[in-house]
């Protein structure tokens, strides 16, 4: 099937920097200050948390771009082509189950904003009309992000603007005697934000005319707009009562309205996070047809749609920190894994011949070193590492376990990589390229 190579870098520059210009990312924020809870990072410590995390995720998501581009496939049938067509339903499903969470958390994070600006007694009304509003751009998509972003970008930029400099000018409370304990654990937090885009991103940079777009647009386009709304989040927490006293994921939605002409700002900012939630409902959509085409994708739609409203009336953003520890356990690893073998196993080629399932085992080791360091507080399944942890002896680690979960990644497809030898089908797949030229 052929695939129309028509984005350029600046259109995939914009695409990604107004997928990261989200409320989910202040809303993180908290979790970034206070990773453990009891022990607030230095201001300066969680500047640096802020712009090394997003750096790193935002070059791993712009290396599966590349990828996308290269194969011109979507992300999941991509991964086909590297863990084996029958094997690659265990990421589609693990990524089916991430974007119904980031569908559910963009709702409540527009729900809980809402509420903010009104009344509790409409936050089920507010949950709805924007499960509602999402649901319409996901049924209509082409259309509505067109005009969502002809009227609200340059709105979307003043209203960033304005939001920052009212924040600076209140000032903030620094935490110069915060320790850096929590750096590690910060960063891991980060660094799952860019990261969990890595199971879409080629559904769209596979569009992309040159490998220059598809890779500096994305990695660049989402750490310049990550990196601003993060420290957004951390100065809004700041002018309130510093980091210590970081505990609820929506406090740094008070901080914004308290800026003049903060209510007009975060109106405007409410209207762009719908299209956030229509990524991932649609993703989800385009997920479950890597699986099976029976299922209309208006249907799948709407059940995604349901769910989100459900879970956006029913839950609070506290579990908001669990679930970015499981994305970072489950999708750092995987990305190290697809990296090292297409662009170290295989030269840089897409080689679908060579897909193994084989390459499960590291991307299993790598989860697993992520759980033992970071097992999180999800109900159940952090209760299931924890006990291994003790069991293996195991105390408070406070390295990174996202950068331990990538080496352990990469070793490991190193090692299926010397086993295979698919680098000697690249090498072969360039010989007859030169043959023909």
């Amino acid at each position: 099937m052929s695939v129309h190579k028509h984005l350029t870098f600046s259109d995939q520059f914009s695409l990604w920097g107004s997928l990261a210009v989200t409320l989910t990312i202040p809303a993180a924020a908290v979790f970034v200050v206070n990773p453990l809870g009891d022990k607030p990072l230095g201001t300066a410590a969680a500047i640096t948390s802020i712009v090394l995390g997003t750096v790193v995720g935002s070059l791993l998501l712009g290396g599966v771009a590349l990828i996308g581009q290269r194969s011109g496939r979507p992300t999941m049938n991509m991964f086909g082509g590297i863990l084996g067509a029958r094997t690659s339903w265990l990421p589609t499903v693990l990524n089916i189950a991430q974007c119904l969470g980031w569908a559910a958390i963009e709702v409540l994070v527009m729900t809980e904003a809402a509420t903010s600006l009104t009344s509790h007694a409409l936050r089920p009304m507010w949950a709805v009309l924007s499960g509602g509003i999402a649901l319409i751009m996901a049924l209509r998509p082409v259309r509505a992000i067109k005009a969502l972003r002809k009227y609200l970008v340059a709105l979307v930029v003043i209203a960033t603007v304005v939001l920052i400099i009212g924040l600076l000018q209140r000032g903030v409370h620094t935490v110069d005697s915060g320790s850096w304990y929590g750096f590690w654990p910060s960063f891991d937090i980060v660094i799952s934000l860019p990261v969990s885009w890595a199971p879409l991103v080629a559904d769209y940079s596979r569009h992309g005319r040159d490998e220059r777009g598809a890779f500096l647009g994305t990695a660049a386009g989402f750490a310049s707009a990550g990196i601003v709304y993060f420290l957004m989040g951390l100065l809004a927490i700041l002018t309130l009562n510093g980091a210590a006293s970081a505990t609820m994921a929506t406090q740094f939605i008070p901080a914004l309205l308290a800026v003049p002409a903060g209510v007009i700002a975060l109106i405007i900012l409410l209207v762009d996070e719908v299209d956030e939630a229509f990524a991932n409902i649609h993703s989800t959509a385009v997920s479950i047809e890597n699986l099976t085409h029976r299922l209309p994708r208006a249907w799948v739609a709407v059940a995604v749609a349901v769910l989100a409203i459900a879970a956006a009336l029913f839950s609070d953003l506290m579990s908001y920190e669990s679930f970015l520890f499981v994305i970072g356990a489950v999708f750092v690893p995987l990305t190290g894994v697809v990296l090292t073998w297409v662009f170290i196993g295989c030269r840089g080629h897409f080689l679908p011949a060579e897909a193994t399932p084989w390459l499960l085992l590291p991307w299993g080791l790598g989860l697993a070193t992520y759980q033992l360091l970071a097992p999180g507080f999800a109900p159940g399944w952090s209760d299931l590492w924890n006990a291994l942890r003790g069991s293996l002896g195991i105390t408070t680690v406070t390295s990174s376990a996202s950068l331990a979960a990538l080496l352990v990644a990469t070793i490991g497809t190193l090692v299926v990589v010397g086993l295979r030898h698919p680098a000697r089908a690249a090498e072969a797949a360039r010989a007859r390229l030169d043959a023909t030229v």
